[in-house]
């Protein structure tokens, strides 16, 4: 699943560096971000909703549901 980070920057023709740069992070934590490998601080997430705002804080949540043991 694509994450709505990189589909809200793609959109927008931004780059990972320039994302990077206005949001205060390195682009290696907007990489791990967008590959669901990181999860980003809850500031980080109010910066790029505000960068984004096609972006929600839920858009940085994942759910995982788990499976009932026998």
């Amino acid at each position: 699943m694509e994450h709505p980070l990189r589909i809200a920057r793609s959109a927008a023709k931004r780059s990972v560096e320039d994302v990077a740069q206005e949001a205060g992070v390195s682009k290696s934590t907007i990489s791990r971000i967008e590959t669901w490998m990181s999860d980003p601080s809850v500031s980080l997430i109010r910066t790029l909703c505000a960068m984004f705002p096609a972006l929600t804080p839920n858009d940085f949540i994942v759910v995982v549901e788990r499976s009932e043991s026998a």
